[in-house]
């Protein structure tokens, strides 16, 4: 809480932004996109690269669904008029709207930039109390740091495994306009799953035989072993997660989700720390 705040000068913030975007946190995400972007390319203009344009019109087609014939012409001398486009429609964007150019943005900057972009965002949504963070490309309802770190170490140690593709989906799920509570879990516990069978080499072990060979070959202790079959229990009774719904039960939550991605998460990180060889 800053001095403001605590000397009765400002409203604190109670509560996380879920649905909105208050004009602070605006700011920070523009000087975000200004610092990895904008002045990236307004400063590449002086030299200028047919591949800039290219990125500037992924921006103003894709992320931003313009007309291509609305775009100003790429001369240096007018090349300030694009960023001052985008600034004036992202200025006028709904807070949903800005997320999913956040989203867009940070697949471009793995692919054309330095890769800094998720952090600084993270560190914008963070100081003010934004109740989403981005991960892996995919804006979650999600806050916990170590919970983020844990998800994104477990998807890229794994990233030419089945777990990565199943961690991935599990995200994809959550981000959606109407996030896929029930099939979220399922791919979260199906990571866990093909982690294991991968790790004792039987690729059609289910997650049970699995956890048996681990605790026989390679040590697993028994509590972790009995808290993996209880959650993979859970997911074949609870909610038509694994099988069709039952009258009377209820649905996953997000909090449901969370959780088993980010147990999911943790658990694939801890076989590959002790067992992978």
């Amino acid at each position: 809480m800053g001095f403001s705040e605590r000397y009765g000068h400002a409203t604190p913030r109670e509560s996380l932004q879920l649905n909105s975007i208050h004009e602070k946190l605006r700011i920070k995400i523009w000087n975000c996109i200004d610092l990895n972007f904008i002045s990236t390319l307004n400063s590449r203009f002086k030299d200028y690269n047919s591949n800039h344009e290219s990125i500037c019109r992924v921006i103003w087609t894709e992320f931003l669904e313009r007309d291509i014939d609305a775009m100003h012409p790429f001369k240096v001398r007018l090349g300030v008029s694009f960023f001052q486009d985008v600034r004036s429609i992202y200025n006028k964007m709904e807070w949903f709207e800005v997320y999913e150019f956040i989203e867009n943005l940070s697949i471009l900057d793995q692919i054309e930039f330095d890769g800094h972009f998720t952090k600084d965002i993270n560190i914008a949504l963070e100081a003010e109390h934004s109740g989403y963070r981005l991960v892996n490309n995919q804006v979650l309802k999600i806050t916990d740091k170590g919970e983020i770190e844990s998800i994104e170490e477990a998807i890229e140690s794994n990233k030419e495994s089945p777990a990565s593709t199943h961690l991935k989906a599990a995200i994809n799920l959550l981000s959606i306009k109407n996030p896929d509570y029930r099939n979220s879990i399922k791919e979260s516990i199906s990571a866990v799953e093909s982690a294991c069978s991968i790790l004792v080499d039987k690729p059609k072990a289910t997650l049970g035989d699995a956890l048996n060979i681990l605790e026989r070959e390679y040590n697993l202790h028994p509590a972790l072993k009995k808290s993996f079959n209880s959650l993979y229990g859970y997911t074949s009774d609870a909610g038509g997660i694994r099988h069709k719904m039952k009258q009377g039960d209820e649905e996953p939550e997000h909090g449901d989700a969370i959780f088993m991605l980010v147990s999911a998460s943790a658990f694939i990180n801890y076989l590959q720390f002790k067992f992978k060889k």
